[in-house]
């Protein structure tokens, strides 16, 4: 894009490599993120410790989200704003990102993925090799109880974790997502799980509010 007038843009999204006017903006970003966000920066450490210092404050972060959502009624938690995913479908995508980053990254499971799960957009609603349902309709309190069980594994194996174990290369086999034969180690999966609760988060309490007004 050459010689542009752009004004009041709003971009969201997965955004790399964007140049404005010979500067790279991606960088900029993130520490305006982590300036306004602090506890984000908690999500991404480099040793089991500082992983495991990340539990609390994802569970902090849900915990009061959780608590904001509860009352309002399933049929409000099922409305969308905007077109962007309900709250209940968001915890369902939660989910589905549990069992792609852990269940089948890192376990190595070959039945990682729970029938509610939601994937993102880019990929078949019914990925080959998963049991998924896209077309469900849990209630947001039988979401999260799915949900909540799949937190406790994942808290289980970060306090047990170890430092050779954080280190290890895991690598995608057969149909699922992420497709075979990505590799990644413990540490990255970890951090694309945390990541997305984070961003999801903060998804939710946006709807939330609009859905206060």
């Amino acid at each position: 894009m050459v010689d542009v007038l752009l004004t009041n843009a709003d971009l969201s999204g997965l955004i790399d490599g964007l140049k404005v006017n010979g500067i790279e903006v991606a960088p900029l970003i993130e520490a305006e993120v982590e300036r306004r966000y602090p506890e984000r920066r908690k999500l991404f450490g480099t040793t089991p410790e500082a992983l495991r210092d990340a539990l609390p404050v994802v569970e902090e972060l849900l915990g009061r989200t959780w608590k904001r959502a509860s009352g309002r009624g399933s049929e409000r938690l099922r409305e969308r704003v905007d077109e962007e995913w309900s709250v209940t479908e968001t915890v369902r995508h939660l989910v589905f990102v549990v069992d792609a980053w852990f269940r089948r990254m890192i376990l190595g499971l070959d039945d990682a993925f729970h029938p509610i799960g939601l994937p993102p957009d880019f990929l078949q609603s019914s990925p080959p090799g998963t049991d998924i349902d896209a077309s469900a309709s849990p209630s947001f309190e039988e979401a999260l109880e799915v949900w909540r069980g799949r937190w406790a594994a994942v808290r289980t194996f970060v306090e047990e974790m170890t430092r050779d174990e954080m280190k290890r290369a895991c690598e995608a086999h057969g149909d699922g997502y992420p497709p075979a034969p990505t590799t990644r180690t413990v540490r990255d999966c970890l951090w694309s799980v945390f990541g997305e609760i984070w961003a999801h988060d903060r998804f939710m309490n946006r709807d939330l509010d609009a859905l206060s007004s």
